[in-house]
C-alpha cells in the first residue's frame, strides 16, 4: 500500500505539472499498478500454475509488471498533456486569427 500511495502522490504531481485532471490521474496510476499485477498474476496462472506457489517469484513479478502497467500509463499521461498543449495552441491561434 505504501508504494501505491508513492504512485499516487507522483501522479498528483505530474497531473499537477501538466494542468491535467488531478483526482483522476491518481486513480488511475493506483488502478494500472494493481491492474498490471492482477493481469501478471492471471497470465502465470494459465501459463505455468506451479509458479504460483513460489511467493517470491511471484512478488518479483507482480512489482515487475505493476511498475511497466504504471509506466505505460505515465506515458499515456504524456501524450494527453502533449495533446492538450497543441489543442490550446490552435485554439488560440484561432482566437487570434479571427480578429
Amino acid at each position: 500500500m505504501i508504494l501505491a500511495a508513492i504512485i499516487g502522490v507522483l501522479f498528483y504531481r505530474a497531473a499537477v505539472q501538466h494542468e491535467l485532471n488531478k483526482a483522476l490521474w491518481v486513480i488511475i496510476g493506483i488502478l494500472s499498478y494493481f491492474a498490471g499485477q492482477f493481469i501478471a498474476g492471471f497470465i502465470i496462472g494459465i501459463v505455468s500454475p506451479g509458479l504460483l506457489d513460489d511467493t517470491l517469484s511471484m512478488i518479483v513479478v507482480g512489482l515487475i509488471s505493476g511498475i511497466i502497467a504504471v509506466g505505460v500509463t505515465y506515458w499515456m499521461l504524456l501524450n494527453t498533456a502533449k495533446k492538450n498543449v497543441i489543442q490550446k495552441e490552435k485554439e488560440q491561434k484561432d482566437l487570434i486569427d479571427n480578429f
